[in-house]
């Protein structure tokens, strides 16, 4: 990773120019021929099937009735590449170490991979889709295509309704990570009174970077400019990691050139069928309430220090939302119609 993928634009704003991202590029390339089709009923391996994503996936499926010759479930520490040879689909809910390794051989063929992790999300060959903004690019792959991080899926998904009218200009987002964003582990911790996430509040997710940013507020920036295809937006990230189970809350900032038509707004957020924003003003969701929900819920919407200033607070359930249904809906949109 290297920090020169992000210009510090004004204090605490980030201006994406030439990200980088394991090595790639977000800009520049020409898109991917289009892609093809899974088999009516497909052959699918999960690996990671034992992990909190994994297992949250294999519960959507079994409630969609997702049609399928099988669900081979495989834990990380068992994958070798011809365990999952005969899937016609393969998720890797796994580190992003071993998608960068297998990832790309694993989806050839007429293979299809979807990727979890952060190892190709802004590799320009490969499609970053979110399912409510670009699942009609789905066909665009060459065989594997990226998730975005759970952080992320919530806040694109407002951003991208809220630029319909409005031309923004930047936004400023602190998130609120139920810990288990972070994995089983930091998961159980919560409730181990020696553990630093108890009873406790940390403003630190994943590795810090050399301007004193994180991997996890990079990737907030990084990865919503790619999916708003804003290469100009600017945006800054203070990510935190709270002692909450599951669900990612979000306090958002954001301002556009000209002034907020509230009421408008809230009929914009009414109309889609994947948000749900509270209908009285001093009511707001939380992560408890929206847990085992799919959708992003919203609350506390109302202008900042002026009219062309927004704020609002979202949460998502992080494995479902952020993780678990988008990867169903992507491979719901790759069945034959």
């Amino acid at each position: 990773m290297r920090s020169s993928a992000v210009r510090m634009g004004g204090r605490g704003s980030v201006s994406v120019t030439r990200p980088v991202y394991h090595g790639f590029r977000m800009t520049g390339s020409t898109p991917p021929p289009h892609g093809w089709k899974l088999p009516r009923t497909p052959r699918i391996a999960v690996v990671g099937a034992r992990g909190l994503v994994g297992e949250a996936l294999l519960q959507v499926f079994k409630q969609r009735s997702f049609p399928h010759a099988g669900i081979q479930e495989v834990r990380v520490r068992d994958f070798i590449p011809d365990s999952v040879a005969e899937a016609d689909l393969i998720i890797l809910a796994a580190p992003a170490a071993l998608s960068l390794k297998w990832a790309k051989e694993l989806s050839t063929g007429n293979r299809v991979v979807i990727d979890l992790s952060e190892a190709w999300r802004l590799d320009p060959t490969v499609p970053l889709i979110l399912s409510g903004l670009n699942l009609d690019t789905v066909n665009q792959h060459q065989g594997l295509i990226a998730s975005p991080n759970c952080t992320n899926g919530g806040l694109v998904r407002v951003l991208d309704v809220l630029r319909r009218k409005n031309a923004l200009r930047r936004v400023v987002v602190t998130t609120f990570q139920a810990a288990s964003g972070g994995g089983r582990q930091l998961l159980s911790s919560v409730q181990d009174p020696d553990a630093p996430l108890h009873a406790n509040v940390i403003p630190h997710c994943d590795a810090f970077l050399a301007d004193g940013s994180t991997l996890e507020e990079e990737r907030v920036a990084l990865e919503s400019v790619r999916l708003l295809d804003a290469p100009d937006f600017e945006i800054n990230a203070t990510c935190v990691r709270v002692p909450v189970e599951v669900g990612h809350g979000l306090s958002v900032w954001v301002e556009a050139e000209q002034d907020f038509d509230l009421p408008q707004i809230r009929q914009q957020l009414d109309a889609q069928t994947d948000l749900f924003l509270s209908a009285d003003e001093n009511q707001y969701p939380t992560p408890q309430g929206i847990r085992g929900q799919e959708g992003v819920f919203l609350g506390r919407l109302r202008f900042g220090a002026n009219a062309k200033q927004l704020q609002m607070w979202l949460v998502t359930d992080n494995l479902l939302t952020g993780a678990a249904s988008n990867a169903a809906d992507i491979a719901a949109a790759l069945l034959p119609q």
